[in-house]
């Protein structure tokens, strides 16, 4: 049985046979008429081989093992915008097929979760579009402006603030607003201002109506102490992965968290003001917080999705190795900075200008459609 995808405008480039997502034949006839067939179409089709969105819920969606030899040759060639463009509307088919699963359920909560720079507040923007698009009423709630005082906040095994913990937000309150919340009631929402840590609140109170649904984002989505006083039945689960998928000399495959710790990077600078060498520095603190809070419930999602780009590194390139050749030399950094700038080298550049405005990838780039 083949079906459109529903509500998306890349309907017309993919479809859904039993459940199964694949380029549709007017879109293959079109690559062939245009592409060299070992190149643009040969690795879309071998993306779309590694795909698996059968039995949503529970399903692994992966990027594929390009390797830097195809992306540069795509690049050399100069159909890399195509290529841009065919897996940007692959990742929006796939935001679809999961909303279309929501939507079949309804659940009065959709919880975000995934670990650092995986592109969760983009997701969850792209994922109330694709709702909007299913008739239903999409209401946005982030975990980060739930967090307490700093005389709250537990520290680490160094002495310092560990935001990463659970135990960094303010539980008893988040149990208050979603219970109220799904109750139907209204409630008036915190925002929290990093620049003073201290608690504001929005003027205008929320309320869920009967076709509403709640989406939460953060790294603790998936905790189960988060949402104890909610039945199971009302919350629908999702695990962003934003690791690239890599290939051990041994020929198994793992994920690799590069590309985060370049987006985070990137970001940070950009917005925050944070140094290459201050985030490389924090990046193993971190990369713990995810194996203890992230990590170990990735088991309740219902669906996951990897929300990595094969081509993502020739864009941050741009930003990325100016900002690791500023780390000092004397610095306990320098080794990894040095690291990190021999994997961007390895990719060739890429315009970030044939990047679409509402890429996840802009997030970290800059130049988003969306408003953060």
């Amino acid at each position: 049985m083949q079906n459109n995808c529903k509500n998306n405008k890349s309907s017309e480039k993919f479809v859904v046979v039993n459940k199964n997502l694949i380029v549709s034949d007017g879109f293959k006839s079109e690559m062939d008429e245009n592409y060299d067939k070992n190149s643009l179409s040969e690795l879309v089709n071998k993306i779309i081989g590694t795909l698996e969105i059968n039995d949503i819920p529970g399903s692994k969606m992966l990027t594929s093992d390009i390797s830097k030899e195809e992306i540069n040759a795509i690049i050399d060639c100069g159909k890399i915008g195509e290529f841009i463009t065919v897996l940007e509307k692959l990742k929006e088919a796939m935001v679809s097929s999961v909303a279309e699963e929501i939507a079949q359920k309804m659940p009065k909560v959709v919880l975000i979760a995934g670990p650092s720079s995986s592109g969760k507040t983009t997701f969850c923007k792209k994922m109330a579009y694709a709702l909007e698009q299913q008739g239903l009423k999409p209401q946005t709630l982030s975990l980060d402006d739930y967090y307490g005082s700093l005389d709250t906040c537990p520290l680490d095994e160094n002495g310092e603030y560990d935001f990463e913990s659970l135990y960094a937000l303010d539980l008893k309150l988040i149990e208050d607003h979603l219970t109220r919340l799904v109750a139907g009631e209204e409630v008036t929402l915190p925002q929290y201002d990093f620049a003073s840590a201290s608690r504001l609140w929005r003027k205008n109170p929320t309320k869920m109506e009967p076709d509403s649904i709640l989406l939460i984002e953060g790294i603790h989505g998936l905790n189960p102490e988060l949402t104890g006083s909610l039945d199971n039945s009302l919350l629908y689960r999702i695990y962003i992965s934003g690791s690239s998928l890599k290939v051990g000399k041994n020929g198994t495959y793992y994920l690799s968290p590069d590309n985060r710790l370049i987006r985070r990077m990137v970001r940070d600078f950009k917005y925050r003001g944070t140094s290459a060498q201050a985030t490389l520095g924090r990046w193993q603190s971190v990369r713990r917080g995810e194996h203890r809070w992230i990590v170990p419930y990735q088991k309740y999602a219902n669906a996951s999705v990897n929300t990595s780009f094969p081509y993502e590194l020739g864009l941050l390139r741009h930003e990325a190795i100016p900002l690791l050749e500023n780390v000092p030399e004397d610095s306990a950094e320098i080794h990894e900075a040095r690291r990190l700038i021999k994997i961007l080298n390895d990719i060739h550049p890429i315009s970030p200008e044939l990047l679409p405005k509402y890429s996840i990838l802009r997030e970290f780039l800059g130049g988003s459609g969306y408003e953060y």
